[in-house]
């Protein structure tokens, strides 16, 4: 089931129950409390953030792989990319090689990874059991949870025992494209007072063996640009999504609850999976001759965290909440090349431990007025990995951070690939710290019994970064029973990576800020006893900040409209969920300072100015208006149909992607730039080396027109959940499922602009129709 709403942040159990909730009318559901984009408890229809909610039974009956999949199927306009470390989500026009404009959320607490990657540590999770609800605010979310909240936040509610789940439970997994089988355990217990529930997964992957990556590559002689299936390829593709270096995913989880009062809860994760465009790498034995090929390039994280939250009531009126959260996240880059110990680290090997602590007080004088206000403190260590020595830190930033030269493990055999450079490196010793302070305050004051306002900000003053200040006004309009008005305006305000921001800090130069400035509007409504809508419009203005490699700078100032429309139509045992989203850039204009030729705006190709690097540069000026990476259209639909009294469900979803104007715009930019060039500028032997590569180019230009990419891309996939039981209390669910049933779906990279003398960045993975089945017991 699909709504574009809006919502709050308190950690707060959903009032009903997810048997009964599919049970409810739409209009009883816009009214369901959600817990993600504001401090106040909201429902669907009336608080100031778009949002989607993905429930229990959503999740049961999606064959979606991991959470990145299933928020693909299910939220508006969120789009999935692929890089070298994983999935790229993309909302509302932001997307990027990091996921470093969004944030994670478990229980409300914040888990993203704020010196690389961003969003990472779960969204690659195959094992999806223990997940109450996903809620995704769509747009910026700084207002509430500080830095990094731009393009959106995903929060990822887990079960307890609160909620209704089995005492005992145990399934079993397998996904055949990807050689993929796992198996999980959950158990919950509850009194009348105390609640326990804990989850254990395991899953090993070796992912899927031959896959067709398209690349352009004008040294090929051949017409093939499927990596590792060439004429001339030396080793086959590299493994797609198979576990990094054998390591399988695990997660677990332990939560308790007393009462409404207390709770906590201890979450592990650990994955990594193959994804780069690349061919796999031969291995040697000892007399140099090759033995076998193993996958290139892999990365492995893991994160622990350990949170608490405490409710007091201080009066009638009054309640104070407390929270503390404790969480450690390591990230490892693997360089194949070299073998053996700290030798076979590329670029990054760190762990970042937090600390978080809020108190937030709660205060409502009387029925008009509701006041909360509170301060939470985070301290941030970056330093090595895991049970290791500080002289096994490595983050690279353009400069490459290490412990010290002359004790780094990674500076004593220079004669080594990727070794850090000794002309361009800092030492830090054990590592960085950061902290950041900061205030929160929102109100909520009823003008009438039709208007509602609502104002909220929050000021960040972190040690490394000038001041952030993220306001949000709110207007909520009740035109009737059925339907709801909200107009909202805001800013919101983005600090850089902590390597980049540090990297600037210390250098002392100027601590610019990305910076959004939002118009929205909302139309939430029941339009029948089977029917609600949410129409949404936005406008935002964004300044857009990326490191340069020595200091920050502001890349471009660029303006964007939105509007999004999402309807659910729900009769007997046939539910319905169509969603569509057109997106349009207004104006881009990018930093005259940096139109030197030598660097790239890597947001939109509708200002630009840029020399590629080989052979004879050309001049690759403005062109089109479309954004990078990004459709003007996209639309989703899901339908889902119970049968046998409920007992057997089936579900079909499909996404649409259409009008990628950005990817276009790059190809005949370069047309452009190679029809303007004034050969006459060149010798003779420089012509003749032009002409070859404008040939070259249009060659790749003809293969990539002949893939039909970046056209009408779509995808439909299936599942079919049968659910038995008996009078034992005994339930068993099967579950069968298929994914890109007509092979009709490109994963597409991200692209940041390329170099060469052709688009060597749009590249893409021609997605494998993938089959799967599950098996869940509950006692």
């Amino acid at each position: 089931m699909l709504f574009l709403c809006a919502g709050t942040t308190s950690f707060a159990e959903s009032r009903v129950e997810p048997d009964e909730l599919f049970a409810l009318s739409l209009k009883e559901l816009t009214e369901v409390e959600i817990s993600t984009g504001s401090l106040y408890g909201s429902t669907l229809k009336d608080a100031p953030s778009a949002i989607t909610v993905i429930h229990r039974e959503d999740i049961e009956l999606s064959g979606a792989r991991n959470l990145a999949t299933l928020m693909e199927q299910h939220v508006p306009g969120l789009l999935i990319m692929n890089h070298s470390e994983g999935n790229k989500i993309g909302l509302r026009g932001h997307i990027a090689a990091e996921n470093y404009k969004l944030l994670l959320l478990v229980n409300g607490k914040n888990l993203t990874n704020m010196v690389y990657e961003g969003v990472i540590t779960e969204i690659d999770q195959w094992e999806l059991g223990d997940i109450e609800r996903v809620e995704v605010v769509s747009g910026p979310g700084s207002v509430t949870y500080g830095t990094g909240a731009i393009a959106g936040v995903i929060n990822i509610i887990t079960k307890s025992a609160k909620n209704t789940v089995p005492a005992l439970s145990v399934g079993v997994s397998y996904n055949d494209t990807y050689n993929s089988k796992g198996v999980n355990l959950q158990y919950s217990r509850a009194s009348d007072d105390w609640g326990l529930y804990s989850y254990l997964s395991y899953r090993e992957t070796e992912g899927f063996g031959s896959p067709d990556y398209f690349k352009l590559n004008p040294g090929e002689p051949s017409d093939n640009r499927h990596i590792g299936k060439g004429p001339d390829a030396s080793a086959p593709p590299q493994d797609y999504l198979a576990d990094s270096r054998g390591r399988p995913q695990i997660k677990a989880h332990v939560g308790i609850n007393k009462g409404d009062s207390f709770s906590a809860w201890l979450r592990y994760t650990q994955s990594g999976q193959t994804r780069f465009f690349t061919e796999k790498q031969w291995k040697f034995d000892e007399e140099g001759n090759p033995v076998k090929t193993d996958n290139a390039n892999r990365s492995q994280t893991r994160s622990l965290a350990l949170s608490m939250d405490y409710r007091h009531e201080l009066s009638n009126n009054s309640v104070l909440n407390t929270s503390l959260t404790l969480d450690s996240q390591e990230y490892i880059r693997y360089r194949y090349l070299n073998q053996g110990g700290a030798n076979n680290i590329k670029d990054y090997a760190f762990a970042q431990d937090r600390i978080t602590a809020s108190a937030l007080y709660d205060f409502q004088p009387n029925e008009k007025l509701n006041v909360i206000a509170g301060y939470e403190y985070t301290h941030i260590d970056v330093g090595a990995p895991w049970g290791k020595s500080r002289d096994h830190l490595w983050i690279r930033e353009g400069t490459h951070i290490i412990s010290s030269w002359d004790n780094s493990v990674y500076t004593r055999n220079p004669d080594l690939l990727g070794r850090p450079n000794p002309d361009d490196f800092l030492e830090v010793g054990h590592g960085l710290s950061v902290e950041t302070h900061s205030h929160l305050l929102e109100s909520q004051y009823v003008l009438s019994d039709r208007h509602k306002l609502f104002y909220a900000h929050r000021l960040d003053f972190p040690s490394i970064a000038e001041r952030m200040f993220s306001p949000r006004l709110s207007l909520v309009t009740t035109l009737n029973t059925n339907s709801t008005l909200v107009t909202s305006i805001q800013r919101a305000q983005r600090m850089m990576p902590l390597r980049a921001q540090y990297l600037n800090n210390i250098s002392e130069n100027s601590s610019k800020l990305e910076t959004i400035d939002s118009l929205e509007l909302s139309y939430t409504g029941t339009l029948t006893e089977s029917t609600s809508v949410n129409l949404r419009a936005y406008y935002n203005d964004i300044k857009a900040v990326g490191f340069t490699g020595s200091e920050l700078e502001f890349l471009t100032d660029y303006e964007l409209f939105g509007f999004e429309f999402s309807a659910t139509y729900q009769r007997d045992n046939l539910k319905v969920s169509l969603s569509h989203v057109f997106l349009e850039p207004l104006d881009v204009n990018m930093n005259d300072d940096l139109k030197t030729g030598s660097s790239r705006n890597n947001i939109s190709f509708s200002d630009y100015y840029y020399f590629t690097r080989r052979g004879i540069p050309i001049l690759l000026e403005s062109y089109g208006d479309g954004l990078n990476n990004w459709p003007k259209n996209i639309t989703k639909l899901i339908v889902t149909r119970s049968f046998l009294n409920h007992r057997l469900k089936a579900q079909f979803n499909a996404q649409i992607y259409w009008d990628f104007e950005g990817s276009f715009d790059e190809m005949r930019m370069y047309q452009t730039a190679y029809d303007s060039f004034d050969r006459n500028t060149l010798s003779a032997a420089e012509q003749l080396q032009f002409d070859q590569q404008f040939e070259d180019f249009k060659q790749e230009r003809l293969l990539l027109e002949n893939q039909d990419a970046f056209e009408l891309d779509y995808n439909l996939s299936a599942s079919l959940v049968y659910r038995w039981s008996n009078a034992s209390s005994r339930d068993v669910q099967i579950k069968v499922f298929v994914e890109n049933l007509l092979r009709s779906s490109y994963r597409y990279n991200v692209s940041t602009g390329s170099n060469q003398t052709a688009p060597e960045r749009l590249e893409f993975l021609d997605k494998p129709r993938v089959f799967g089945a599950s098996v869940q017991m509950s006692f």
